[in-house]
This record gives C-alpha cells, structure tokens and sequence, in this order.
C-alpha cells in the first residue's frame, strides 16, 4: 500500500513540538497557512522530510516561550489598557489601530500579520519592522485628531472644532464652498493631509492652515467642483454647465451631445473617453492626470474558458478583449503580429498559446498567471477529450483517496 499524503490547511500552525518519527511515515507533507511558527529544531526535521510550505509568514520562537496564536476578523484596536498576559502572534483580517502609549502593550506581540490597512502613530512606527501588512500603513501624528482618510469639510465644520486644535487626514481634505473661512482662522486650527481641495477665493485665507508639504488644488471660481467619479453625460452637463472640476475618474458617455458646448475640464483621477470623442475635443481646456479611450471592440468576459482564432480577431477592427478568464486558448494560426494589434488579456489564470506566440502574448497581457503551450492531455491539448478529462479525474480521486487533510483555524503539530 502507498504511503499517504499530509496536507495541512490552516491560519495558523504551530510546529516547534512536532516529533520526526510521527511525520516520517508520509510521503508528502503540505502546509498550508497564513503563518507557521517555527524553531531551529522544527525548522531542521521540515526540511529533512521534505515539506512544502505555502505561508505568508514563517515566524520563529523559542520551544519553551508561551505564545498564543490570535485570529481577529474585524476592526481591531490595541491601546494602552489591552496587555495580553502572554506573547502574541495576531493574524487580523481587517483594520487594526495603535493607539498611542500603547508601547508596552506592543512589546507582547510577536509578530502581527495584518490583511487590511494599519493605522500607527508616528513614534509607534519601528513596531511595523515585526509586522506583515497587506494593505495601506497610515502613520499618523499623536498630537492630532484623526479624521476620515478623505474628508469632506461641511459649513458646520467651523462651528465644531475646538480651538488651537490639529486634524489629521490621510489622503485627502475637501472643503466645501459653504465653509466659513474666516471662522475657521479665528478657531487657530491647523491641519496636517497630503493633499487639500478648496475655491480659489479661500486660498489666501485658509493656506496658513497647512503645512507647507500640502498639496493644494484649487478650484477656479468659474468651474463647478463634482465631488467623486462621475459620469459626463447631458442630464450633468444640463446640472453644472460647461466648466467642471471633477475630483475623481470622469467617464465621458457614449451619448453624450453637448460636446461642442464644453470648455474646460479638470479631472483629478482618470478622464476616460472613446478616442474618436476625445479628437474632437480639442477645442476644450483638459487637465487630466491619465487620459484612457474606452474600448470600442468585442469583449469576453468573465468565462471558464475561451478561444480565440484568427476568424474572431479579423472580424474585429477595434479589436478583442479578453477580461476574467480562467483558461484562454489562442489557435496556432493567429500570426504574433495580429495578437499585439488586435488583442487584449487581461486578469486570466492561464493563456495556451504556441512559442512563437508567446512574446507577443506577453506584449498584450496583464495580470496573468501563465503564459504557454498546453500539455498533452490537459484541456486543448493533442490528447484531450474525454478520455484526457477523465485520466485527470481518476488522477485526482486517488490522490484525495491517499491523503489525511487537517482543515482548521489553529493546528499543533
């Protein structure tokens, strides 16, 4: 009889008791995890049996320290009143927030592996080097209150605040055209963001509000502001005329008609356009920072499985895109000079295509796992079909059949 298989799906697995002899018998070891916890003598007797192990992180403690694994799902927010009464190993699946004078409470965490944003005081910042952050790291001032990373300041704002105080914004500080400027100065407030929006007519007044790093972006006093992405079409034009600032993405639409009677046009983010529209706007003052044609070609999206061929390309002058797809197969006969003027890949597992394609593949394609020829016996291959199919079920039965699997949140080896 085989040996079995040992696969380990877990969030946390810890192996600094695991013993050789009870291992040894498999034929394979698999660990899976979000963090494996390790010493020197564990981390020995994995290598020596072989083991493969797909983790984030692999932290190593001591045999004899006691340490508890922690999973957090949601907000979590470590302050100065939170000490854990033994070391600390956090897998936190959301945001997590230090508090300032919560150094000795950070002393107790091992290690944090945290998959959403961080929020850190700045004094607090050389506790991120034991950290794995997937995902934005604020670092904020502990002598300011911090507000929504993009904030929009509204008229009651002003009467609101305390005086001498400091606000912090992590990206961005909108103010709206309602605001008092005059209250906020007398106020002595100051603020600390990346990047402040405002009317021109409030420059003079608020500037010495920000520190001299803050980008300020003005908003001219004919241009109406649209806050966040938009779309142009003549329901918006009719709403805000033909000067827009738009603070965000700008879609022009496809039916929009009044693109003879627009002027100017500011957008923070991405204007997106057919290109066809945006020749015919030359007459308009654009400030944008990227300008992206809409695509005017066959798309395919979100399928299991595509093909395309040199019919479907050639049918297509504006081209084909290919978006989502889990397996895309390019025919042998599409010329790599055809595939780069005329097709788009993009987010998709695996394109099979031959060598001679492959550089040209590469040329059009983004995010995508793997680019190559399909195997004998694999979908699209020269022994496909159903007994190929069935070859990998059979395969796959007797794997499963030949395998312990340990599926939990926390494992000890």
């Amino acid at each position: 009889m085989s040996k079995e298989n040992l696969v380990i799906n877990v969030e946390v697995c810890d192996s600094r008791q695991m013993k050789e002899d009870v291992y040894e018998g498999y034929k394979r070891i698999i660990i899976n995890a979000e963090v494996l916890i390790a010493s020197p003598r564990s981390r020995e007797i994995l290598n020596k049996l072989g083991a493969v192990i797909n983790s984030e992180a692999i932290v190593d403690v001591a045999e004899d320290e006691i340490v508890e694994s922690r999973i957090s799902n949601g907000k979590e927010v470590i302050s100065k009143g939170s000490k854990p009464q033994n070391k600390v190993i956090l897998l936190a699946n959301g945001k997590v927030t230090i508090e300032p004078g919560s150094e000795e409470v950070m002393e107790q965490y091992v290690y944090m592996l945290i998959n959403g944003p961080l929020y850190c005081p700045r004094s607090m910042k050389r506790y991120t080097d034991k950290m794995l952050i997937n995902g934005p790291t604020v670092i904020y001032p502990e002598d300011a209150v911090m507000l929504d990373s993009k904030f929009v300041m509204d008229k009651f704002f002003p009467l609101r605040v305390k005086e001498n105080e400091k606000y912090y914004i992590a990206k961005k500080l909108i103010i709206e055209d309602a605001v008092d400027a005059d209250k906020l100065v007398e106020k002595n407030v100051r603020f600390e963001t990346p990047c402040v929006v405002m009317r021109e007519s409030k420059v003079e007044k608020l500037a010495g509000l920000f520190d001299i790093s803050t980008r300020i972006n003005v908003i001219p006093e004919e241009m109406t502001f649209v806050k966040g992405d938009a779309e142009l079409d003549d329901a918006l034009f009719d709403k805000s005329g033909s000067r827009l600032y738009v603070d965000g993405d700008l879609t022009v639409s496809t039916e929009f008609t009044r693109l003879d009677k627009l002027e100017k046009l500011t957008v923070t983010g991405t204007l997106i356009v057919r290109e066809s529209m945006y020749q015919d706007m030359k007459h308009v003052d654009i400030n944008a920072d990227v300008v992206e044609y809409l695509f005017e070609g066959k798309s395919i999206v979100n399928s299991a499985k595509a093909i395309v061929d040199r019919s479907l390309l050639m049918a297509n002058e504006k081209g084909v895109r290919v978006v989502n797809c889990a397996l895309l197969s390019i025919d042998k006969d599409v010329e790599p000079q055809l595939i780069c003027d005329r097709l788009q890949i993009k987010n998709c597992a695996k394109v099979s295509c031959t060598e001679e394609q492959e550089s040209a593949v590469h040329t059009v394609a983004k995010n995508v796992a793997m680019v190559g020829s399909l195997k004998p016996g694999e979908n699209g291959g020269e022994s496909g079909g159903i007994m190929g199919m069935m070859g990998s079920v059979f395969d796959v039965v007797k794997q499963v059949a030949n395998t312990s699997m340990i599926n939990a949140e926390k494992h000890i080896m």
